[in-house]
């Protein structure tokens, strides 16, 4: 499925993250407050939006604190994501000085809101807004 990146906030800054590494970093509780046990594969319509005939997608944010990520949103995103992709679309919204080498080893390469990207085709759960 082709989409464009979007970030939740304005000083959100896309990347494509490297899957291995983001999760050998992650916290293992953040991540687990919430059921991703249980995720299906399947989209939610609430991640997209679509806008002048293109479909955007809400990446999932994240924050690097002493070398550890940190989910601010979008748990059921990375771990869904996972499943299909080596590089995975998400936003970093903060980081502070411990962890610039960790963001290092985990970038691919920046993204740019707006930048067209390819999503694995799966079925979406609900009808997606257009604004």
């Amino acid at each position: 499925m082709q989409c464009r990146v979007d970030t939740t906030a304005a000083l959100d800054r896309p990347f494509l993250i490297k899957r291995e590494g983001f999760m050998r970093c992650v916290d293992q509780e953040d991540l687990a407050c919430r059921e991703v046990a249980n995720v299906e594969n399947r989209y939610l319509a609430e991640w997209f939006y679509e806008r002048n005939g293109a479909r955007f997608f809400n990446l999932p944010a994240f924050y690097l604190k002493k070398q550890r990520a940190f989910f601010i949103n979008g748990r059921h995103r990375t771990v869904l994501l996972a499943r299909y992709l080596d590089r995975l679309p998400m936003a970093l919204a903060q980081i502070d000085q411990e962890s610039e080498s960790t963001l290092q080893s985990l970038v691919d390469r920046p993204l740019s809101n707006g930048e067209v990207i390819f999503l694995p085709d799966l079925p979406i759960a609900g009808a997606i807004d257009g604004t």
